[in-house]
């Protein structure tokens, strides 16, 4: 009576309107995203510490010269868009536990960068 083979309707409610795979799809997209989006904020942390480091212990080769002569403008502009694009994440999805530990890591290390300047 409720269930009838023919159109897949159990009551009122139609079992093929429902599309689990664009449900799971989409999690998995919001997860795969927020774990990249963690792992760019880490390594842009991980960059500036490691500048910082070779500076307090007065590093100086030329390769590591090279290095931070082309990444560090790169990696500054990074950092804007990178607190930009997570606080969008943040109140669009439900972020995680580290995704937001290194979003705050990011907001410290731009905090200390930019106000070198």
């Amino acid at each position: 009576m409720f269930y009838r083979k023919d159109n897949h309707t159990v009551g009122f409610f139609n079992i093929r309107s429902i599309n689990f795979q664009k449900i799971i799809k989409n999690s998995l997209m919001k997860t795969k995203y927020l774990r990249a989006l963690s792992l760019i904020n880490i390594s842009i942390v991980v960059y500036f510490a490691t500048i910082y480091t070779l500076y307090v212990a007065k590093i100086d080769f030329v390769l590591v010269g090279v290095f931070r002569e082309l990444l560090t403008i790169p990696f500054l502009l990074a950092q804007i868009v990178f607190l930009v694009i997570g606080v969008i994440y943040y109140f669009r999805y439900k972020a995680n536990f580290l995704f937001i530990l290194s979003w705050l890591a990011l907001a410290i290390c731009s905090y200390f960068t930019l106000s070198t300047f």
